[in-house]
């Protein structure tokens, strides 16, 4: 259908439909597809227009006649969404917004954007962990102190929990930012999982040695090296081909919020 149209005019059209859809409160996913069928319909009638007319110009003048005012055609897809979808619309936005604050920025080097990362879960893990602490003290001066095994568990939870945590951001990061392709790719992925999984191991063996005063042998750290490893290797599968997925997708939305509308 497109290659019976000129670039200028197609993109006319598609800042028309854009017009429209971009302030309507529905999810990404629905915005597309109601841009995409728009999209459809306003180039059979540009066809149309042109046939008629046999002026480039005035058939999108007059499409753009036909098609109304964006504002209107707004307020009309706005009826159409129901309660739940502007309920899904506004996680969604939440989603996206949180998304900014933790992803790797376009020009940031990996190193920096681990060690800003590492800061930012760290702050955010002692964060509630300090409220929680806070309201537990006032409790503990009315009932007592805590057990025990309360003060002797805690501080050596938490550094696992926040570099846990840290490295699963970092790998994604590392593997949106691959640019090698084919097996040279999964190469990369299973080195980086056999790097990941020992690092792990290393510091799940620690924390078992803290918490029993009793070090792991030789058989017992390589069956966890062994489990930590296939788990790895799985999520790092499943963030490959999550990441690809996203790539498409942001792809396909660009191609309708990159455009500049306000003329």
């Amino acid at each position: 259908m497109n290659s019976t149209i000129g670039p200028a005019a197609e993109l006319a059209l598609r800042k028309q439909v854009e017009r429209a859809v971009r302030p309507v409160h529905a999810t990404q996913q629905r915005k597309l597809r109601i841009r995409e069928e728009l999209l459809a319909h306003l180039i059979q009638v540009f066809m149309e227009e042109q046939t008629r007319l046999r002026d480039e110009t005035a058939a999108l003048a007059a499409t753009s006649e036909r098609f109304g005012n964006p504002v209107d055609l707004t307020a009309e897809l706005n009826r159409s969404v129901r309660a739940w979808q502007r309920f899904a619309a506004a996680s969604e936005n939440w989603e996206r917004r949180l998304e900014k604050a933790v992803e790797k920025r376009k020009d940031e080097s990996l190193t920096r954007y681990a060690m800003r990362s590492l800061a930012g879960f760290t702050v955010l893990t002692i964060g509630p962990i300090g409220l929680m602490a806070l309201v537990c003290g006032m409790w503990w001066i009315v009932d007592g102190p805590p057990d025990s095994g309360v003060s002797f568990l805690l501080p050596r939870v938490l550094p696992l929990a926040i570099v846990s945590q840290w490295s699963i951001l970092v790998a994604t990061a590392y593997v949106d930012s691959l640019t090698t392709t084919g097996s040279r790719r999964w190469a990369v992925l299973f080195l980086l999982s056999a790097v990941w999984s020992l690092i792990l191991t290393a510091l799940s063996a620690g924390f078992w040695w803290s918490i029993s005063q009793r070090g792991l042998n030789a058989g017992e750290v390589a069956i966890m090296g062994a489990k930590t490893w296939a788990f790895i290797a799985v999520l790092l599968v499943l963030i490959a081909f999550a990441v690809d997925y996203s790539r498409k997708s942001r792809r396909q939305r660009e191609v309708w919020t990159l455009l500049e509308i306000d003329e």
